[in-house]
């Protein structure tokens, strides 16, 4: 069995225009304990100084690359791609000193690695202010990961624990913004960004579970998110229509319609009720189609299987208790708590407002 090192993997940043965020996440792939030899930063069409960011690290082997147009960062990054395994991080997001450490104790440790992705700590604020407090505190105080995986064998198996990540605060399974993927399933994926807008992180994750086991660190201190108003996700061009939201469920429902388990679809449903809103759909969509309605629709279209009708009804009966009682103080520091009972978190893109669950 191959013993895989940092040299295996390649570390790419993807940037645009955030210089201010750009050069703390360079400085937290430079801090790590297993410190890779090059990383490269692709530039999508910044209208601000990225490459002057860059080059006050070009002597600790960091590079520069310029991209164009629509996919511009992709693209260019997967013909930069050449080692066994790669990451492409965004230019806001943070990463623990023992993070590339722990990646290689699973490469190393687990069969037929796909992915290696991290639950995650949200910090800074919907207002703008990025104080990164929470990220240093964070490393400061927890020195060491834990050594604790999720380890997924089949898009059935993440689909299930996607869902209670969302509804009951599981630890997260679905940051692509922090994964290691195998080259060869990066290099040979297809964007399905038409298909899906914001949303087709969830038909890359597929295309990888078919190929292997998708693992999860779980120590949330493990990467941080960083949650501002200007990111990529939140904006009208990224939100989705009614089709492409139709589209997201058949993902969903296609690799749970195998199981009767009801607590499992009552999942879905809550689920989905959480992400169907005005940070998920186009502005329109809500208008002309409420939550409801778009289930009547999967159900008239036969995409969702008839069994589940009653299962929904108990779901519907339920709406009007959603916020249960809590108890104080157990909140994961993944979540950003608004106030007493409501978190705010995001997951493949979507903000998503939910009921505060101990953990």
């Amino acid at each position: 069995m191959k013993c895989y090192t940092i040299d295996d993997i390649d570390v790419f940043i993807l940037a645009h225009n955030r210089t201010f965020l750009l050069e703390e996440t360079i400085k937290s792939v430079l801090n790590q304990t297993v410190k890779p030899n090059v990383l490269t930063v692709f530039d999508n069409d910044s209208t601000l100084d990225v490459c002057g960011t860059v080059k006050k690290f070009e002597k600790e082997g960091v590079r520069y690359v310029r991209t164009f147009g629509f996919g511009g960062n992709f693209f260019k990054s997967r013909d930069y791609t050449s080692r066994p395994y790669v990451i492409r991080l965004h230019d806001d997001n943070l990463i623990h000193p023992k993070f590339f450490e722990k990646v290689l104790f699973v490469l190393n440790n687990f069969a037929n690695v796909s992915v290696v992705t991290s639950n995650i700590t949200l910090f800074g604020s919907e207002g703008g202010s990025n104080d990164s407090k929470v990220f240093h505190e964070g490393c400061k105080h927890h020195k060491q990961l834990d050594s604790q995986f999720i380890c997924m064998d089949s898009f059935y198996d993440f689909v299930r624990h996607h869902i209670m990540a969302a509804v009951y605060g599981f630890p997260w399974v679905g940051a692509t913004a922090f994964s290691v993927v195998k080259s060869e399933l990066f290099k040979s994926y297809k964007l399905a960004f038409d298909k899906l807008a914001k949303a087709d992180d969830i038909d890359f994750i597929k295309h990888c579970c078919a190929q292997g086991n998708y693992v999860c660190l779980t120590d949330a201190n493990s990467a941080y998110f960083r949650c501002h108003s200007d990111r990529d996700s939140i904006n009208e061009t990224n939100s989705l229509d009614i089709e492409q939201m139709k589209n997201l469920c058949k993902y969903y429902i296609d690799a749970l319609k195998e199981t009767r388990d009801s607590e499992t679809w009552l999942t879905f449903f809550k689920y989905l009720h959480l992400i169907y809103n005005q940070d998920t759909l186009k502005k329109d969509v809500l208008k002309e189609c409420n939550f409801k309605c778009f289930i009547q629709l999967l159900y008239e279209e036969k995409t969702l299987p008839p069994f589940t009708k009653k299962i929904y009804q108990h779901f519907q009966q339920k709406q009007s208790n959603k916020f249960a009682p809590i108890k104080k103080k157990l909140f994961s520091v993944n979540f950003r708590i608004l106030d007493q009972r409501v978190v705010v978190i995001y997951l493949l893109g979507f903000k998503i407002t939910v009921r505060a669950s101990p953990l």
